[in-house]
């Protein structure tokens, strides 16, 4: 019997440490989950400032550096055994620190695109444009950042359709490698207004290549254009002395000296005046004067296919300008008619003795 008490005895002090002990670790399992909530909540905390206060964009001069810092805090505390809420907690922070993270790299490959003041860097295209485009479609209901990217991308969109537009008119004279020949100065001007419009200079500068081959093209016609005008003007000129023979005459006033005809042909006509009413008759010579004159005729240079007229004398042959000059000589050195030889009768007859009655 007192056995039998000393062993129920046993089992209740056996029991009641067991209770003793899961009690004590019951408090131990509280307190842990106390400490970890506080640690968690720490790095929440620090994942929050990685954000505007409104939560609607990323905080203004986030560095990398920092969302680092808050990355290195989850993952320390990643593999460690928690409690259901501060699983659930922990997980939240850093979902929230990672999606800072992609839009701050989203944020940067925006602002990549640009050299400097939303001047479009060189080597970006419009594919490149476009995705990054449809990845910002995800962060849309953060609308303060969804929209001051937007406008960064639109930007991008618009300087790049335009050098693309530029790349496309030029190619647009460019024919198996070559400039087209249709090209006007029309065409230039619209190719330099174009290009102004180009904010990166040295994409500006490496298209003012294909102006300069649009440029070289134009002046290459005009010149072509310009020498067939020229040989068109020189094959419908016709050379021709229409003007008839300079003559000199000069009748001596006394109707007894020669009268001289001067023309091309060197011929001197002597004239006297008739007997019967003083009309001078000419010899042969002024046929022949005439018949030289119709010889330097228009019809006569364009039959012989020269122009006598133009041509020099030969050596030993007189030039007709010379005759004409030493008869003007002649002309002044003659001295005056008296006034007796040149008065004629009252029946208007000439002073000159008839030949008859020289007899």
């Amino acid at each position: 019997m007192k056995y039998k008490k000393t062993t129920l005895f046993l089992f209740c002090l056996l029991l009641a440490a067991i209770f003793a002990g899961c009690g004590s670790e019951k408090d131990d399992s509280e307190e842990q989950a106390k400490e970890d909530a506080e640690r968690i909540a720490s790095i929440k905390e620090k994942a929050e400032t990685l954000y505007n206060e409104d939560k609607t964009d990323l905080a203004e001069g986030l560095t990398m550096e920092q969302i680092n810092e808050v990355v290195e805090l989850i993952m320390a505390e990643i593999d460690k055994a928690f409690s259901p809420e501060n699983e659930s907690e922990l997980l939240l922070t850093y979902d929230m620190t990672d999606r800072a993270k992609s839009m701050f790299e989203l944020d940067n490959e925006i602002h990549s695109l640009f050299v400097k003041d939303d001047i479009l860097a060189k080597d970006v295209t419009l594919d490149t444009i476009e995705d990054l485009k449809e990845t910002l479609e995800i962060y849309r209901a953060l609308n303060e950042y969804y929209e001051r990217l937007t406008e960064k991308i639109e930007v991008a969109f618009a300087q790049s359709e335009h050098i693309e537009l530029v790349m496309s008119y030029f190619e647009s004279f460019i024919q198996d490698g070559e400039i087209i020949t249709d090209v006007t100065e029309q065409d230039v001007k619209e190719a330099e207004e174009l290009l102004k419009e180009i904010k990166n200079n040295e994409i500006r500068k490496e298209l003012t290549k294909h102006l300069n081959r649009l440029v070289a093209a134009v002046e290459t016609i005009e010149e072509t254009e310009f020498a067939a005008e020229n040989k068109d003007d020189s094959s419908n000129t016709v050379w021709t002395n229409t003007n008839p023979p300079a003559t000199s005459t000069y009748t001596s006033s006394n109707n007894t000296q020669p009268s001289y005809n001067t023309s091309n042909n060197s011929s001197v006509t002597h004239s006297t005046n008739s007997p019967s009413g003083g009309e001078s008759t000419n010899s042969s010579n002024n046929d022949q004067s005439q018949n030289d004159t119709n010889t330097n005729s228009p019809d006569r240079a364009d039959s012989s296919g020269s122009d006598d007229t133009n041509r020099k004398p030969d050596a030993g042959q007189s030039d007709p300008s010379d005759d004409d000059n030493r008869n003007e000589e002649e002309r002044r050195e003659q001295p005056p008619a008296d006034d007796e030889d040149d008065a004629e009768d009252s029946d208007g007859n000439s002073n000159t003795t008839p030949i008859d009655e020289m007899d």
